[in-house]
Parts: C-alpha cells; structure tokens; sequence
C-alpha cells in the first residue's frame, strides 16, 4: 500500500509538472502557473471524488498533495530559466532539437492504475 501511494504522489508530480508547464509557456504569473498546475494535477480526481459523493474530495483531505503542487511549481519555474538560456545558445548555434514525452506517458499510466488501486 505505501508503494501505491507513493506512485500516486509521483504521478500527482507528473500531472502538476505538465500543468506548470504549459502555464509557462502560455506567460502566465505564478499565481496562474500555481492554478494551472492543482488543475492538472487534480481537477480529474476533484470531479470524480464529487461525483461519487465522496466529499471533501480527497485534494482537500491531504496537506501532501498541495505540497507537492507547490513544489512542482518552484520546480519547472527553476528549469524555464534555464530553458531559456539554453534557446538562447540553441537559437545562436541554429540547431533544433526534439523533445521526448515517452517517459511522461509511462509515468500517467502507471499513475492511472494506481490511482483506481488507491481510491477503490
């Protein structure tokens, strides 16, 4: 059961990761990014907790899981600076590199189905 739940909580970093990201690419404050990251990280789970009926849901039960939204937002903020000095030398160098998601896929999938184990 620990081990479920501490692949819960990597997988709420995941999602709240994916959240602040997008945030930052959109400009937004960090208020915005904060936001943007709860709703990636547990909009899904607000909605599913109350529509079973399950209230409060279970964001609001654990102090953890706004921890980790917190942490995830100081988190990306500290690699964005450093992305943009890294496209500045890309945009000089004029070379273009791909980034890959396939890691962040297996990390939702194994969030999923830990996250139906844990809330069962």
């Amino acid at each position: 059961m620990i081990l479920l739940s501490i692949l819960d909580y990597i997988g709420s970093c995941a999602f709240c990761m994916s959240g602040a990201a997008m945030a930052y690419t959109l400009r937004m404050s960090l208020f915005g990014v904060f936001i943007m990251s709860l709703i990636a990280g547990y909009g899904g789970s607000c909605i599913r907790d109350t529509m079973l009926g399950n209230t409060p849901p279970i964001l609001f039960q654990t102090p953890l899981y706004w921890y980790i939204a917190i942490f995830t937002v100081f988190f990306i903020s500290l690699i964005k600076r450093q992305a943009a000095q890294v496209e500045k030398i890309v945009i000089i160098t004029g070379k273009t590199y791909t980034k890959s998601y396939e890691s962040y896929d297996l990390i939702y999938g194994i969030f999923t189905i830990c996250d139906i184990n844990i809330k069962s």
